[in-house]
């Protein structure tokens, strides 16, 4: 999940840096994650992008960290995104009450895939 600006920014640097800068590694989601991090941090944003990556195409090293103490598992790629990752851009507009829902196209290929 990113804004519309760094998704720009990435095309143009042809990485996506994400919260590499301030962090030291790129957040990444699993798909039953997106509605709660949406919901709960980004509520009512209407610049939101949700970048769809093939894993095995990502070339640094994926970690997982439980960052919540909850004892669920967050993804995370230590240094930037290439770019060939990126299997689909999905726009990711909240609804009228600001929440989000998951778009019909993830949904489906979350379906096909797992």
């Amino acid at each position: 999940m990113t804004d519309k600006a760094s998704w720009e920014q990435a095309k143009t640097l042809g990485v996506f840096h994400g919260e590499l800068e301030d962090d030291g590694f790129v957040h990444l989601l699993k798909p039953e994650q997106v509605l709660k991090v949406g919901n709960n941090s980004f509520a009512g944003r209407d610049d939101l992008l949700l970048l769809v990556l093939h894993r095995a195409r990502i070339r640094s090293s994926i970690f997982d960290a439980d960052l919540y103490k909850t004892g669920e598992l967050f993804p995370h790629i230590l240094g930037a995104l290439n770019l060939e990752a990126v299997m689909m851009v999905l726009d990711f507009p909240p609804s009228e009450d600001g929440t989000f829902k998951m778009p019909m196209r993830l949904t489906m290929l979350v379906q096909k895939f797992l």
